[in-house]
């Protein structure tokens, strides 16, 4: 049978109330420290994402040039278009340009 005795050994190894809070006060806090290094991790991995992605985007100044060769190209390109339609024949050109060719082809082959 248990005596009186035994029964204050086994409360003496049971944790007392202040244990218990101490023991969750520092549950607390390792949790509070790992919740903040979490979300430190989190924000340090977002921002790195976030700037990388800052680097690849062009700035300004590099549309502003890209579009200013493209003006400089397009503007080229209309003007060599003007060139070929001017030295281009028109078929009215090309028609009288048959009948010399035509007529020079029945003279050589006709001597």
């Amino acid at each position: 049978m248990l005596t009186k005795k035994d029964l204050k050994d086994a409360l003496k190894n049971l944790p007392t109330k202040n244990d218990l809070e101490n023991t969750v006060g520092s549950l607390r806090g390792e949790f509070k420290r790992e919740i903040k290094s979490v979300i430190e991790n989190a924000a340090t991995q977002i921002l790195d994402a976030v700037s990388r992605g800052f680097e690849v985007l062009a700035t300004k100044d590099d549309l502003k040039r890209v579009e200013n060769k493209l003006e400089s190209v397009e503007s080229e390109l209309k003007r060599e278009i003007n060139d070929l339609k001017a030295d281009t024949p028109t078929p009215q050109e090309y028609r009288n340009h048959e009948k010399r060719i035509s007529r020079l082809e029945k003279t050589v082959f006709s001597s």
